[in-house]
């Protein structure tokens, strides 16, 4: 628990943080009594105005209300291309967190929130009022930035399997934009290079490629 209320009261491992013992911790790696913190823990050169910020933000999340955290639940919010490929995208996901946190994640369960299909603005609206920590999208890439724009409108991170064609997602590959960028730049000279598109969608990705 890293809460301030948590941090200032002494535990059987520690002393009680104060918020010099604190930035010294961060800074240097020394707990409370001087113990040497493992050294997976990262030091981090702050000036001052940087670890006054830091405790202030300390103190506040005791009292902020984090959406889609409660004490045994995390909520997720999954969007999902219409028919088959949704579903078996959720199963996926299912499948996949079941075997990364099968008793769940620090005591709390996750909970997946879908909403029916839809205009991918409108989804990201439903799973905001639901109430959710993140939203994981299954979405086609188009379909993914009406999405994202909704999303950080919200404040809401996204998570996704392949970026989009505009920035803002945490995506484990990268989108057609990234590959197209790569493809072209291995090339003697890329500013010769014809791109095909085949319909008004692979036109914009064209274009976007280009322009990166």
């Amino acid at each position: 628990p890293i809460a301030w209320p948590a941090l200032a009261r002494a535990t059987p491992d520690r002393p009680a943080y104060d918020e010099a013992g604190l930035l010294r911790a961060v800074a240097q790696g020394l707990a409370p009594g001087g113990r040497v913190l493992d050294s997976a823990m990262p030091r981090y050169a702050l000036t001052l105005e940087d670890g006054q910020a830091l405790v202030a933000w300390l103190r506040a999340l005791e009292a902020r209300q984090v959406p889609g955290v409660s004490e045994d639940r995390i909520r997720l919010g999954l969007l999902l291309p219409p028919g088959g490929r949704g579903e078996a995208f959720a199963a996926a996901f299912a499948a996949a967190l079941e075997a990364a946190a099968p008793i769940g994640v620090f005591g709390r369960r996750v909970e997946r929130v879908t909403v029916p299909e839809g205009d991918p603005a409108e989804a990201v609206r439903a799973l905001e009022a639901a109430g959710v920590l993140a939203l994981v999208s299954g979405l086609p890439e188009e379909a993914q930035d009406a999405a994202l724009a909704a999303a950080a409108a919200a404040r809401i991170p996204m998570l996704a399997v392949r970026a989009g064609t505009v920035p803002g997602a945490h995506a484990l590959l990268p989108g057609a934009v990234e590959e197209g960028t790569a493809l072209l730049r291995v090339l003697p000279d890329p500013g010769r290079a014809a791109i095909l598109a085949a319909d008004a969608a692979e036109a914009r990705l064209a274009a976007r490629i280009a322009e990166r």
